[in-house]
């Protein structure tokens, strides 16, 4: 199902890096992420892949998000 860029970013920040629930959190990047997907993140790690990017994810658990302003397509 295509998505707009506003929803990839919103899912991705809530429904991946935000979701506690292991299950929930790979059912997201397994409908969000291509299976060769790359995540970079601000410090210089690279992460391959939806089984990394699943890792990776579940490393920031307790960190709070918040959107500083509104996403638009």
């Amino acid at each position: 199902m295509p998505y707009s860029i506003a929803t990839l970013l919103l899912r991705n920040l809530s429904d991946v890096f935000g979701e506690n629930d292991p299950v929930r959190r790979r059912a997201a990047i397994d409908d969000i992420w291509n299976e060769d997907g790359v995540f970079y993140d601000a410090n210089g790690g690279i992460y391959r892949g939806r089984d990394e990017i699943d890792r990776i994810a579940g490393a920031f658990l307790g960190l709070l998000w918040a959107l500083t302003t509104g996403a638009r397509s």
